[in-house]
């Protein structure tokens, strides 16, 4: 429910009532409640009183949407009128409790305080939405502040904008942060570690770089390096069981890896193939993938389109993209990965095919394909008999893994033709 979701509203702490961030604030405190958020600030005047005052005037207004962290110990201090004050003492330092409290941050000018807000949400991965206007929002909108990151500060135009890519995009920002990011290796830093580690004298090409590392290739090996801020133990045990389970399923949509942890290195190996790319369609390859992910209770969070490649040898979709994105198996998150299957096959790649499946992720209505020129309500019509041939349950689905485990334990078997 996005009623969970906390969004920060920073910005200029002294305004007067006809200034145009003033109200700018006042829309967007309103357009958070409207769209079921709840709202926080610093508890003070300015952009802080605004967005509350408009929080208060949304018919979704409930008592307790709006919270306020204040920087001293008296709460009648404060001329806020949120409906929880948060007395924390601890003057600027508050700004942190603020921050992490808050799944994003929308900026609306501001100035040295609101800098130093914007800097810590950067520093914890919190989704940023700056909006256009005189100050610290106006100066940092569409910028990435470092390296630490991949993403940039979202530029919106006013409080309509603001809400809109909030919508669009808060659901790829997971409140995870752990700590001060370590620096990212540089690509030729993480080509040598895998030289040294793998005793590999030739050369090493660059198939792509993302949130999570670097993948490189051989002649014959993809080697993925694992280069982010999630303790690499944590990743090797959940890639470790992924491994497992992959290499004890039948289908080939899933690769087959192995696994390379030590200390402060973490690296994933599968065999190269020639492939090419997935542009929709596969459906029953896609409801055999679900089945097959069901079973060996997996789930692919990140589904898209271009985490898949066509096997140009067995002419198979095959996922391509291990990692973060696999999940073990709920019953919540399997619907949500099927649907994505299901619109993938139906669209293929396009450039926002990212937004479609984020709202066919959150909704089973599929109105984001409405612009695309398909009807929302065929699409849900077709995707549950899609869903329904997932779920059922034929023989060979209890037959296979009873097979392949004949074959497995029994000494001089290596295909059903050996047997009997």
């Amino acid at each position: 429910m996005t009623l969970e979701k906390i969004i920060g509203v920073i910005g200029d702490a002294n305004l007067s009532k006809d200034d145009i961030k003033w109200k700018c604030a006042f829309e967007v405190g309103k357009l958070l409640i409207d769209n079921e958020y709840r709202l926080a600030n610093g508890g003070m005047g300015g952009v802080m009183e605004a967005s509350i005052l408009g929080a208060k005037s949304s018919v979704k207004y409930k008592e307790g949407m709006t919270i306020g962290v204040l920087p001293d110990y008296n709460k009648t201090s404060s001329n806020s009128q949120a409906d929880i004050l948060i007395p924390t003492g601890l003057g600027l330092a508050r700004n942190v409790i603020l921050v992490s409290m808050c799944d994003a941050i929308i900026a609306i000018g501001g100035g040295s305080g609101t800098l130093n807000e914007i800097a810590l949400a950067w520093q914890m991965n919190k989704m940023i939405i700056a909006i256009d206007l005189d100050g610290w929002s106006g100066n940092l909108k569409s910028l990435q502040l470092n390296k630490r990151r991949l993403d940039k500060i979202f530029e919106a135009e006013n409080a309509i904008n603001a809400i809109e890519i909030l919508k669009e995009n808060i659901e790829k920002y997971k409140n995870n942060y752990k700590g001060v990011k370590k620096a990212r290796l540089g690509v030729n830093n993480a080509k040598n570690i895998i030289q040294n580690k793998f005793n590999f004298k030739g050369s090493l090409s660059l198939l792509g770089k993302g949130a999570e590392g670097y993948v490189f290739k051989d002649e014959t090996i993809v080697y993925k390096f694992f280069n982010n801020n999630e303790p690499l133990l944590n990743q090797y045990w959940r890639l470790t069981a992924l491994s497992e389970d992959i290499s004890n399923s039948i289908v080939n949509y899933l690769i087959n890896f192995k696994v390379y942890y030590e200390e402060n290195l973490l690296v994933i190996t599968y065999d190269h193939f020639e492939s090419k790319p997935y542009e929709g369609g596969y459906e029953l390859d896609l409801i055999l993938l679900a089945k097959e992910l069901k079973k060996i209770g997996w789930v692919i969070t990140d589904f898209q389109p271009k985490n898949i490649r066509i096997n140009k040898e067995t002419e198979l979709p095959t996922i391509i993209d291990i990692g973060h994105s696999f999940e073990p198996y709920s019953s919540d998150l399997f619907r949500k990965m099927c649907r994505k299957m299901y619109v993938s096959s139906l669209v293929g790649n396009f450039d926002n095919i990212k937004s479609v499946l984020t709202e066919t992720n959150l909704s089973e209505e599929f109105l984001g394909l409405k612009e695309h020129g398909y009807d929302p309500k065929t699409v849900k019509k077709n995707f549950n008999i899609f869903y329904e041939k997932i779920l059922i349950l034929n023989k060979k689905d209890v037959l296979n893994p009873l097979l392949l485990k004949i074959i497995q334990e029994t000494s001089g078997i290596n295909t059903l033709f050996d047997y009997g």
